[in-house]
């Protein structure tokens, strides 16, 4: 993975990577967590991560989603954008083609984004 050359609209990335079920992943697959609450991911450990190939559903969607992230924050770190969010994970589970056991397993786990 070539990661300063990136194919996809980075706030697609950035979606995803930000996503629970990616923090869920990371945890599980790896079996550690720095920096707290967030997954620091090592460029080795991120070309194993498995991006979505049906990405073309929700790309746009989910981009859109990031800048109204980053412009609320931008204006007020503090601002509650769990919605925001909510709306990203639940594209994601679908790009990943999520159960609603898988995803009972993720909502319910410990990690926190």
């Amino acid at each position: 993975m070539n990661v300063i050359n990136i194919r996809e609209n980075p706030r697609y990335v950035l979606g995803v990577l930000n996503s629970r079920l990616v923090s869920w992943w990371f945890v599980n697959k790896f079996g550690k967590m720095q920096r707290g609450t967030f997954p620091q991911f090592k460029v080795n450990e991120l070309a194993d991560f498995p991006m979505p190939k049906n990405g073309k559903a929700h790309r746009g969607e989910i981009a859109k989603l990031v800048e109204q992230i980053l412009a609320a924050k931008g204006i007020n770190q503090k601002a509650d954008v769990t919605k925001l969010e909510q709306k990203i994970d639940a594209m994601i589970y679908d790009l990943y083609s999520l159960t609603q056991v898988e995803i009972s397993l993720i909502e319910g786990s410990t990690v926190e984004k």
